[in-house]
């Protein structure tokens, strides 16, 4: 099917007024008694119609062709542009067929459909490709990827979750590709006007650069709430909750700490990743990354004292940030660190913590920006 701007009306019939046979191009030209006045004139940008062809004689047959172009009377049309189903007819048609406006499957499969969401069984709309049931997204195994858990209400979300309402999930990031193959005489003039890419700016996982809280029973967490459980084992836990609400309810038991499992008797269906104490982990890129800024954003403050941290490179983990303070700024912020000019391309960012903050929870996500590149990579 065209990927042409569909045109759509109520109630819209008329009738052939000449028969058609079954080849494949076939004008429909319609009784002259005002009806055909009511049909689209598609013009180049399109604005195209669907409409189904039946008449009695054949009960169990239908067609349906789109209207790319009207002439008065005359209709030129695409056949059998929508197949979706038993009794599509390939053969000819009477005069006094039947030409209506109908809903057909191949039309609503091209618009963004509403799907339940995990949990709570609240609808959230998601980006779908037409005619396909699955949620259009880049996956490295496959093209397209099941529908991702944990959608908001009213959110779009491409290869990616999100809790939030009303919001656009696109979960990639934009690629400057390599310039490839180009005309024998030069580069054409649009070709690098299509080369081109903008910033990015991503977030690792919650972690707790003080003294976080430890596991409770019958307690509601957010999405990114960050535990200890009650018999420490060095590790801190992240939250991410399954549903809608953006929250996890523990049961009575305590989790199985390390096994990613679901929380307790799991009222709520969540699951506690582990982190290990003190914080210090890689954040790997498909990528190359021309880093721009690296920080920490902090989204709850409780500590008397702020946690001093280095982010680099693996081999180099103070390139970036060397043993720096995080501001002591009440309540949520953002800290940021530019970067200089004349950094090199790397592959992956270190985030260490060197002191913990005292007295309380410093909870919180390190940030990373800058460009990703395309490049030839030594091996």
């Amino acid at each position: 099917m065209s990927s042409r701007p569909l045109n759509f009306a109520n109630n819209l019939s008329s009738t052939l007024a000449v028969a058609i046979d079954g080849n494949w191009e076939a004008d429909l030209v319609l009784t002259d008694d005002g009806s055909a006045d009511h049909f689209p004139t598609p013009q180049g940008d399109g604005q195209d119609m669907f409409v189904t062809i039946t008449n009695p004689s054949l009960p169990d047959a239908w067609e349906v062709v789109r209207i790319t172009a009207r002439d008065g009377t005359a209709l030129t049309v695409e056949r059998h542009t929508d197949r979706d189903g038993v009794g599509d007819y390939w053969g000819g048609w009477p005069a006094g067929s039947k030409i209506e406006a109908r809903v057909t499957a191949g039309v609503l499969k091209g618009f963004l459909q509403h799907t339940p969401s995990h949990g709570n069984g609240a609808g959230s709309p998601t980006i779908r490709a037409p005619g396909q049931s699955a949620v259009l997204a880049i996956d490295p195994g496959s093209t397209f990827y099941k529908e991702p858990f944990c959608t908001g209400n009213g959110s779009y979300v491409f290869n990616s979750q999100t809790n939030l309402d009303q919001s656009l999930a696109l979960g990639a990031y934009s690629v400057l590709p390599i310039l490839h193959s180009s005309p024998p005489d030069g580069i054409a003039s649009w070709v690098p006007s299509l080369n081109m890419a903008y910033e990015s700016m991503g977030g690792t996982a919650f972690v707790d650069l003080g003294v976080p809280e430890v596991w409770r029973p019958f307690t509601n967490y957010r999405d990114g709430s960050v535990v200890v459980p009650t018999a420490p084992n060095g590790k801190q836990y992240w939250c991410l909750a399954n549903d809608a609400a953006a929250r996890m309810t523990s049961g009575e038991l305590e989790p199985v700490w390390g096994e990613t499992t679901p929380d307790g008797s799991g009222f709520s269906p969540g699951h506690w990743f582990e982190m290990a104490m003190p914080v210090d982990f890689e954040v790997e890129f498909d990528h190359l990354l021309m880093v721009t800024e690296v920080g920490f954003i902090c989204n709850r403050r409780d500590a008397a004292t702020p946690p001093i941290v280095s982010i680099g490179t693996p081999n180099e983990p103070t390139k970036y940030v060397d043993q720096s303070s995080l501001a002591s700024n009440e309540g949520p912020y953002v800290h940021r660190f530019p970067v200089g000019a004349g950094g090199d391309l790397v592959q992956s960012i270190r985030f260490r913590l060197d002191s913990a903050s005292e007295g309380g929870s410093f909870l919180g996500r390190f940030f990373y920006r800058g460009f990703f590149i395309d490049a030839w990579r030594q091996e």
